[in-house]
């Protein structure tokens, strides 16, 4: 597999691109749910498949645009009424559309500007505030 090597290099391979990234990635799948794209408020849900501390690589439906504001919550852990999650802003990074998609149409790499931790009792509401 061959990626253009955004320094100029020309190309590399995957192996030679990953050493290149400055965070730790954790390969995690976790319940993800796209709340803000641009100035507008939409519901899409998406499974990531890595988290760092600069950003998510996820999959959805649906269009995105790269460059555009994003803001997403990221499920920690769902237990006994309590609900933990991530919640994150960020803009598009990258998007890459699956050619044979099987509940998703799309994956999207997406940066983690700031963030804040969102604990609710569900008991009280259903929604995190």
């Amino acid at each position: 597999m061959e990626l253009f090597a955004p320094n100029g290099a020309g190309f590399a391979d995957a192996a030679q691109i990953n050493e290149l990234r400055q965070r730790r990635r954790f390969r995690i799948r976790l319940p993800v749910e796209i709340t803000q794209l641009g100035g507008k408020r939409v519901s899409r849900p998406g499974l990531t498949f890595d988290i760092s501390s600069g950003g998510v690589y996820f999959s959805s439906n649906r269009d995105f645009q790269v460059g555009r504001r994003i803001e997403y919550l990221v499920t920690l852990s769902r237990a006994a009424n309590i609900c933990v999650q991530i919640r994150c802003f960020g803009h598009v990074v990258r998007i890459v559309q699956i050619n044979d998609p099987c509940d998703f149409t799309c994956r999207i790499a997406v940066s983690v500007d700031r963030y804040q931790f969102v604990r609710s009792d569900e008991s009280a509401s259903t929604k995190v505030p």
